[in-house]
């Protein structure tokens, strides 16, 4: 565009342009509260202009016309959002009105959305079961459990007190097992698989996520050192390592100004679950430190540290693995009645029976499983998220499974509770606000196509708006997914079931990404600037 002044002195101004002059300065006017034109200025581009052709004044009310029209379009499109706001936020008292029930009562309260009450022609149970399973190893590992005897359950149980839900112990004695294969000593390659694995085991693949959060717990460390690896404790890799490597405290106050200050411990086990803390906040420090001085990776180091232990006597002379104790004692002071050994030995029976069982129905099809990936979205950025990738039976093979199964069993009534959720989440997604919604991705457009005719961003309202209702509905799919833990915590109170349901929630909710610009209430603008402007519109 020319400079003003010059153009306007010499009266070298297209009509086109004394109007876009005055569409800049509305604009500056409302995005900063002054104007970019005197009122002088603004007369003289409109009003006080007298064109010499019939040709210049028909193209200055083509765009006048535009302009005012445009103002007309932005009305209803600030109507369409305030509809689509006031719609959310009464879905949102909904799920309030859920979230306020307790126990059985929520459940109650979302069976009320069936397919019948909201007249809908998704089945809501369908979305459901297209979204839940059970894992694989995780049914694998509980039926196992579930067909041992009762004196069985009790000798798993004192070896680890949650093997009966927890598997991870069970899975890394068996690890140990194939690894040593019957021998007293590893091979060289079973020695570095063994050593990468249980290196694998301690690495925090989220730990940049919790740095970004600015957390300054131990999952911000790369690795960490809690639970265990079998009977090894992962705090003891560390203390092994600053062994080695001549980290070892030296001091009683590098220990002491980890621990509470004047604190009276109830009994000595939560005295030592201190102290095992101070070891851990001195050394991971130290880890890190002698990590980039040395510049070492720290996966590599723990995986030296373990495999000198190896030659040393690990899992040979040090935290006997399982498969190899014919002891009964166990840390949990409850005593086995049959060998360690003997215990591990009925356990892999029952386990390969039950992978026998459930394998059997995959090759028969009755079963089916799929990988899946699910997205814990608490924070605000998709990229924040935290993923973990299931291997799933899936719902629906689960539902119509025959047969005397109590795995299958458990997620039909788990499934039926949750039918609850997925109804209100279709009633949800029918409601007005989305409707309203996509008119307004209409409008967007609308706008941006009168930005490049009057070469100015003519969007800078609509774009807040939709900002705002994006995360506004953010809001309401958080309510749905903490929901959907308490529907979790209701519906295992109701059945105490076995075989957890896994929910992907995630893919249930309400994705804007789906939803696609409707005409609506923006049709007659596009119509009628399509006639003002023709092909430059």
């Amino acid at each position: 565009m020319k400079n003003l002044t010059t153009a306007m002195r010499d009266g070298d101004l297209w009509p086109k342009e004394r109007m876009m002059l005055q569409v800049h300065n509305r604009v500056a006017k409302e995005k900063t509260g002054k104007e970019i034109l005197t009122e002088a200025e603004i007369h003289a581009l409109g009003e006080g202009w007298r064109p010499s052709r019939n040709e210049d004044a028909r193209e200055y009310n083509r765009y006048l016309e535009g302009a005012n029209l445009m103002g007309t379009a932005e009305i209803d499109a600030q109507t369409t959002y305030l509809g689509a706001t006031n719609s959310l936020l009464r879905a949102g008292r909904i799920i309030d009105m859920a979230w306020a029930k307790d126990g059985e009562h929520v459940l109650d309260f979302c069976k009320r959305f069936n397919k019948e009450e909201i007249e809908s022609e998704e089945d809501p149970l369908d979305l459901v079961l297209k979204n839940s399973g059970l894992e694989l190893e995780r049914v694998i590992h509980r039926y196992a459990f579930e067909s041992l005897s009762e004196d069985m359950k009790k000798d798993v149980l004192a070896l680890y007190p949650d093997a009966g839900t927890e598997r991870q112990y069970l899975d890394h004695e068996e690890t140990l097992a194939e690894a040593f294969n019957g021998k007293r000593k590893l091979t060289t390659e079973a020695k570095h698989k063994l050593a990468d694995l249980i290196v694998a085991s301690l690495y925090n693949k989220h730990a940049s996520l919790f740095r970004k959060l600015k957390s300054d717990s131990e999952f911000s460390e790369e690795y960490f050192f809690s639970g265990y690896y079998g009977e090894l404790p992962a705090l003891e890799i560390l203390s092994k390592w600053a062994f080695y490597n001549h980290q070892i405290p030296q001091k009683a106050e590098d220990l002491l100004r980890h621990l509470p200050e004047d604190k009276e411990y109830a009994s000595d086990s939560e005295e030592v679950s201190d102290l095992f803390d101070a070891i851990k906040k001195e050394l991971t420090p130290r880890l890190t430190s002698y990590a980039e001085k040395h510049k070492k990776d720290i996966g590599e180091m723990l995986k030296e540290t373990l495999l000198k232990w190896l030659d040393e006597g690990l899992f040979t002379k040090d935290f006997t693995p399982i498969w190899n104790s014919n002891g009964k004692e166990t840390c949990n002071g409850v005593a086995t009645k049959l060998p360690h050994k003997e215990v591990f030995k009925d356990w892999l029976k029952a386990k390969r029976k039950a992978e026998q069982t459930i394998f059997g129905l995959i090759d028969t099809g009755e079963l089916k499983i799929e990988d899946r990936v699910e997205t814990i979205k608490r924070f605000r950025n998709e990229e924040d998220a935290f993923t973990r990738p299931l291997k799933l039976i899936t719902g629906e093979s689960l539902y119509s499974l025959s047969g005397d199964y109590s795995f299958a069993a458990d997620y039909k009534k788990q499934a039926d509770d949750f039918a609850g959720l997925g109804g209100l989440i279709v009633f949800l997604r029918e409601r007005g606000f989305l409707k309203q919604y996509a008119v307004l991705l209409k409008f967007l457009e609308l706008f941006t196509r009168l930005s490049k005719i009057y070469e100015i961003d003519l969007t800078y309202k609509l774009t807040p708006w939709l900002a705002a209702f994006k995360s506004d509905l953010e809001m309401l799919n958080g309510e749905i997914m903490m929901l959907e833990e308490k529907l979790h915590q209701a519906s295992y109170e109701k059945h105490g079931a076995a075989f957890l349901i896994e929910i992907l929630v995630e893919n249930m909710l309400i994705d804007l990404k789906q939803v696609e610009p409707d005409m609506g209430g923006a049709e007659r603008y596009f119509t009628e600037f399509e006639n003002n402007f023709g092909s430059e519109f």
